[in-house]
């Protein structure tokens, strides 16, 4: 008897609407798991989370404005208490800096990598929740190098783990905009057709869910049986072909570089058809060299690169047949969403 196909892979998780986000930061604060990362690219700069209103006894400040009321008695605990240090002692009053603090967020996803990686069974995922055990727990740190969005961390010292979601909805109760929401996130494995065969996808899968042959399909594959929904498809296709985003932000992409490899080169062309599918009216890449037999066949090209046009995509490298076109994908590793690496490498 064969086993009936996986028609769609379902997770409830803690989803983060980006439109209504504010970048506060005080579900990061009040985590009781430390499993939201929150981090600012510009430090000492007010995020009006409303730790300072919550800890004032006599609720004297106001974040917004970045002003005390005369009443304040100045106990300092709201400097004391201020989690990215905006408030500071001016002459004789308080202050608070006001700006941009190029905030930037992201949670456990319940992808459980942890838990599929963990050596000794000290992260259990009961279908609901992330579950630790420390006494099986020997700090290895294995969950922390495979944490896609780098909140979970290993205190070796207590032999003790922290930044796993263990689904307490702490954070939806107290989110001042109502961002963030727990649902039912389900994904068929569809892609749409602005797919672009890049194989983006395909490099960043943890779980090799995602199968691509660019010869004989028309977009990759997903093998559902494999998808945790991490979610990291969605967050690199640079093309919004995958619709799961429900969790991660998008990540930044900042360039990249591409090599052609000349004397593994066939000269076979399919590089410039890919490039073509991509930008529709031109190609960046073209077989130079060639000559043309009696009966028609190009033979003896070498694949060349116009590096002006090239938006590294990684299209051509995914269907290379000789494997002589590397491309790399260069993101902003000051906000890590997805795998924490910088770059990701095509194919």
């Amino acid at each position: 008897m064969t086993a009936k196909a996986v028609q769609a892979v379902t997770k409830r998780k803690i989803v983060r609407d980006f439109e209504k986000c504010v970048l506060c930061g005080l579900c990061s604060y009040k985590c009781p798991p430390n499993a939201i990362k929150f981090m600012t690219a510009a430090p000492g700069i007010c995020t009006e989370c409303g730790i300072c209103i919550e800890v004032c006894p006599i609720k004297a400040v106001d974040p917004k404005t970045g002003t005390f009321k005369p009443s304040c008695t100045k106990c300092m605990r709201c400097l004391r208490e201020c989690p990215v240090v905006a408030i500071y002692v001016e002459g004789d009053h308080l202050a608070i800096r006001k700006g941009d603090p190029q905030a930037f967020i992201v949670n456990c996803t319940l992808c459980t990598l942890c838990v599929q990686n963990c050596p000794r069974g000290a992260l259990v995922y009961d279908g609901i929740r992330i579950k630790f055990n420390p006494e099986k727990c020997d700090g290895c740190g294995r969950c922390e190098e495979v944490c896609p969005v780098g909140t979970i961390k290993v205190i070796r010292e207590q032999q003790s783990v922290i930044g796993w979601c263990m689904f307490c909805g702490y954070c939806v109760r107290i989110c001042p905009t109502k961002a963030l929401s727990i649902k039912a996130v389900q994904w068929d494995g569809s892609i749409s057709d602005s797919c672009i065969r890049c194989g983006v996808c395909v490099s960043v899968c943890p779980t090799k869910a995602i199968r691509f042959d660019p010869i004989t399909m028309s977009k990759p594959q997903i093998d559902l049986s494999k998808c945790i929904l991490c979610e990291l498809c969605a967050s690199h296709c640079p093309v919004d072909a995958i619709p799961i985003l429900q969790t991660l932000p998008k990540r930044e992409f900042l360039g990249g570089r591409i090599t052609i490899h000349e004397d593994q080169c066939v000269g076979c062309g399919l590089c410039e058809t890919a490039c073509l599918n991509v930008n529709k009216e031109f190609t960046a890449i073209k077989v130079e060299g060639y000559v043309v037999e009696e009966n028609g066949v190009k033979k003896g090209g070498v694949a060349k690169i116009d590096l002006e046009k090239c938006i590294r995509c990684g299209a051509c490298a995914t269907i290379c047949p000789a494997d002589c076109i590397k491309v790399l994908r260069i993101y902003d590793d000051s906000k890590v969403s997805g795998i924490a690496e910088k770059v990701v490498m095509i194919p």
